[in-house]
């Protein structure tokens, strides 16, 4: 069914198109006024392909009309899946649509930063005076997720004190001037975001693990304090570089991961937080400034995770476990992540029984897991994007594998993503081939994965 041009959209404010001094009925005589604009701007798409489309169209929205909308608060995926489980609908047995884990969030409210900060009369305590709300909301709409956009309330104040009378009622007045803050564009990421949105949107991502929150909130806090030193280097400068490269990898290891899946990469994950703390301290160093010293760090960090995961993993029931994959090829791989994840050598013996006593949980109701010797967890590897060579069914490139806390130089794999199941299924049996050969002509296989 066709929607009209009106419900495709909803208010939001943006450019100013009229001001209203709320005090310009009261006294507009005094030196020194309180001066207060109300106003809504134009409409904005009320759907969006996906999260990143959503994140990019707000955020070229705010840079052309001066305004800033910030999130308050997320909904998470994982969170939403469990209040259906729990649902009445759920219980009888009725079809119950969950979110896939590949979505980056159910819902996020949306408040403008503008306006002075604290209490007035009518508005209750926030963060900005500002009542402005905006809500977006993955949805499910002809057969795929979309991002529904929603505003309760598109009305803007913004209060700030003055030195001149405020301005009389209907008065056209100039958009405000955008906030001048030094921005790096991340040519690395999709739609090469600026460093300012992409750092501000991984403060909620950093408490969608738990165990990970306080180490991984660390480092978020060291790259905005060194944000603004970098932002002014040249942009082929080698620091610079080193900072980009450092927020790239940092959202890509906080990608929303099951929790199966997030206690079989956690030693991988703690060694990558630490790699990177360790780069921001290079950059730094050479720019004089001061830089993390502290040598056990690392096993606090150890010792929190452990104790989040710990708690998680026991408050979940094998089903609980279980039912956060979609199909079982999932599951497989998550159990040989896991299962490979038993040979880090620097973990303590205690999150050691946790990944056996969890595997033997699981195992214990699914069928026969198959090894294989040549599996390498995802998140252990890590490539370029330049393309080196391409075969039948992928492309190559350079890259480098974490291997049990040791980085190697090797080269990558990458299947089609086009290629059917068929085609996987070939792959697979050549991986099986591949690393039986022993031959000086031929480029030896450390492993692969088929996920």
């Amino acid at each position: 069914m066709k929607r009209t041009h009106d419900e495709d959209h909803v208010e939001l404010a943006g450019a100013l198109t009229s001001l209203r001094s709320e005090s310009a009925h009261g006294d507009a005589v005094s030196a020194t006024t309180s001066a207060s604009t109300s106003f809504t701007g134009p409409s904005i798409e009320k759907r969006h392909a996906s999260w990143t489309a959503w994140a990019k169209y707000l955020d070229d929205y705010c840079n052309s009309n001066g305004v800033r909308i910030g999130i308050e608060f997320t909904d998470s995926i994982q969170k939403r899946n469990i209040e259906m489980r729990n649902s009445k609908r759920a219980k009888d047995g009725k079809f119950v649509r969950f979110l896939p884990q590949g979505l980056d969030a159910y819902r996020r409210s949306y408040v403008c930063h503008l306006g002075r900060k604290g209490r007035t009369r009518d508005i209750k305590v926030r963060r900005t005076a500002c009542p402005f709300k905006l809500v977006a909301k993955s949805v499910y709409n002809d057969s795929k997720w979309e991002v529904e956009v929603t505003c309760p309330n598109p009305r803007h104040i913004h209060s700030e004190a003055t030195g001149e009378p405020a301005a009389p009622a209907c008065v056209e007045a100039e958009a405000p001037p955008k906030p001048s803050i030094q921005s790096i564009p991340i040519e690395g990421l999709k739609g090469s975001p600026c460093s300012r949105r992409v750092l501000t949107d991984m403060a909620p991502r950093c408490k969608r693990m738990p165990e990970n929150e306080v180490m991984c909130t660390r480092l978020l806090q060291r790259l905005n304090n060194l944000h603004d030193s970098v932002a002014s280097l040249d942009d082929k400068d080698a620091r610079k570089q080193i900072y980009i490269d450092v927020i790239i990898r940092f959202v890509k290891l906080m990608h929303r991961k099951q929790l199966l899946l997030r206690l079989a990469s956690s030693a991988t994950v703690v060694y990558k937080v630490h790699e990177l703390h360790d780069k921001l301290n290079d950059v730094a160093r050479e720019l004089e400034l001061s830089h993390e010293t502290r040598r056990d760090q690392l096993k606090d960090d150890q010792d929190e995770q452990y104790a989040k995961l710990k708690e998680l993993i026991t408050a979940a029931s094998d089903r609980m476990l279980i039912n956060e994959f979609r199909g079982d090829h999932k599951l497989l791989e998550a159990l040989m992540t896991l299962t490979h994840g038993l040979k880090w050598k620097s973990q303590s013996s205690e999150m050691l029984h946790l990944k056996r006593a969890t595997l033997a949980r699981v195992t214990k109701i699914l069928p026969e897991l198959t090894r294989v010797d040549w599996f390498i967890p995802r998140d252990e590897l890590e490539y370029e994007e330049k393309i080196i060579g391409a075969g039948t069914f992928g492309e190559a490139r350079l890259g480098a594998w974490l291997h049990y806390g040791n980085t190697k130089a090797v080269v990558v794999k990458q299947l089609f993503k086009e290629i059917d199941s068929y085609s996987g299924d070939t792959f697979f049996k050549q991986l099986e081939i591949w690393n039986k050969l022993e031959d000086n002509h031929i480029l030896k296989l450390y492993g692969g994965s088929h996920q």
